[in-house]
């Protein structure tokens, strides 16, 4: 019964612990987020995250247009990133998105070289961001 009595007194002050760190974190949380006002870096990543997906999406899809090698997985490789991005797509999407993969194969060297240099200038400002907010 002893026994029983002690663990439990170990068990209470454990989580009484837990529960003291928790809370100090949250404050912490909380006076940072106000002070480095990491919810507008936050927002940022997001949007600059939606924007660096397309100008890496058309180099892939020019890629798989280019080469003749890649003609027969262009089409599941279309067909699963559909199904990632808009999965319940209606038809005028799919249209659009088959327009995009047509002309994304008439792209020059110099546009598709613009377009990495755009995907990676996005993806340095999506580290910047991650970097600001984990510090």
């Amino acid at each position: 019964m002893h026994c029983t009595t002690e663990y439990f007194k170990k068990l209470i002050n454990q989580t009484k612990t837990t529960l003291n760190e928790i809370k100090e974190f949250l404050i912490f949380l909380t006076k940072r987020a106000q002070n480095d006002t990491i919810l507008r870096v936050a927002s940022s990543l997001s949007y600059t995250s939606l924007l660096a997906i397309v100008p890496l999406f058309l180099i892939i899809i020019s890629v798989f247009s280019v080469f003749p090698v890649f003609e027969a997985l262009k089409e599941p490789i279309q067909n699963f990133l559909i199904g990632i991005l808009a999965p319940n797509a209606e038809k005028q999407f799919v249209q659009y998105f088959s327009d995009i993969t047509l002309t994304t194969g008439k792209f020059t060297t110099l546009g598709i070289i613009g377009l990495a240099i755009i995907s990676i200038m996005l993806l340095s400002t999506i580290e910047n961001s991650l970097n600001f907010i984990f510090k």
